[in-house]
Parts: structure tokens; C-alpha cells; sequence
């Protein structure tokens, strides 16, 4: 007798999402889609990835991370809230995923050159706007790079100009 394969191997959680748009697994936070706030998942928990289903439905999957010992970690997409964050002026500024939201690279550089001198309400608004932008035409890499070289040149290019050039 051959031993049998498991061909799904994975445990499974139930879990709410809260108003922050985020679940808990296994220590770690991560963010879903905003659409799915208060609503009831059942989460696999596989080696690698996370399989999300509301009822039967798969509705998301979500690369799985580890915490580390005692830590806490995250796993933040910004393209999952940054609508909702859109729609409430103070949200981005105020939110403890403010720093995890920023994609790494250029637009935590952009996010540096804004915040150098103090953190200010119109610059809040400023880096939600072009990450909308950047989630509403797939345009990140190169919206970051074109804003950033701007930016180390002295200026400041408007997000109208930004819709223009990327929209």
C-alpha cells in the first residue's frame, strides 16, 4: 500500500472584518478590500498564501507572512483602503497603517521630501491622491518616479498635471 497524498493541506479560521478594513491571522494584520468591512470569511491557511471565501465563494488571496517570536507583523495593501482613506480628509494622517500604506521606493521618498520640514493636512491629501491615482490607472512605478525626480528638482507637480500625464 502506497501512503496517501493530501492534496489539501491547510488549516482554516473564521474571521470578521473590522472597520479598518483588516483581518488577524496567526499574529499578523493584513488588509483586505475596503467593500468587505463587517463582513464574515472563512480564511485557509496554507504554507504560503492565505484563501479568503465569503460563503463558498473565493474572494481574495493574500501571500501569507509570519510573525516573528512575540512580534506583531503586517501585511498592508494600500490599493485595498486608499478609496475609503480618499473620502475622509483626516483618515490617511491619523491612521496607524500610515506608514505601511506607502509603497517602498519612490513613494516613501516622495512621502520623506513632503514630511521633511513638518506633516501637514494639504501634504496627507497630496500623497492619498496620487496613490489613488496610481491604483485607478496601474501607473505606481512610473507616477512615483516622475513626481519624485519633480520633487529633487524643487517642484511640485499637481495632481491635475499627474491625472493629465498618467489618466
Amino acid at each position: 500500500d502506497l501512503p496517501r497524498r493530501r492534496t489539501h493541506d491547510f488549516s482554516e479560521l473564521h474571521v470578521k472584518v473590522n472597520s479598518s478594513s483588516t483581518i488577524t491571522v496567526k499574529r499578523v494584520l493584513y488588509t483586505v478590500p475596503s467593500r468587505l468591512i463587517g463582513t464574515p470569511l472563512l480564511v485557509h491557511i496554507y504554507d504560503d498564501h492565505l484563501s479568503l471565501y465569503y460563503g463558498h465563494e473565493l474572494t481574495l488571496t493574500l501571500p501569507r507572512l509570519y510573525a516573528q517570536g512575540s512580534t506583531r507583523a503586517r501585511c498592508v495593501n494600500y490599493r485595498h483602503v486608499i478609496h475609503s482613506l480618499a473620502k475622509k480628509p483626516n483618515a490617511f494622517r491619523h491612521s496607524l497603517l500610515r506608514d505601511d500604506l506607502i509603497p517602498r521606493g519612490d513613494f516613501t521618498l516622495i512621502w520623506q521630501h513632503l514630511t521633511k520640514n513638518s506633516l501637514s493636512d494639504s501634504d496627507c491629501r497630496y500623497m492619498v491622491d496620487l496613490l489613488v491615482l496610481a491604483d485607478n490607472y496601474d501607473c505606481e512605478q512610473a507616477l512615483g518616479r516622475q513626481v519624485l525626480t519633480a520633487l529633487e528638482e524643487g517642484n511640485k507637480v499637481s495632481i491635475e498635471q499627474c491625472r493629465a500625464l498618467f489618466g
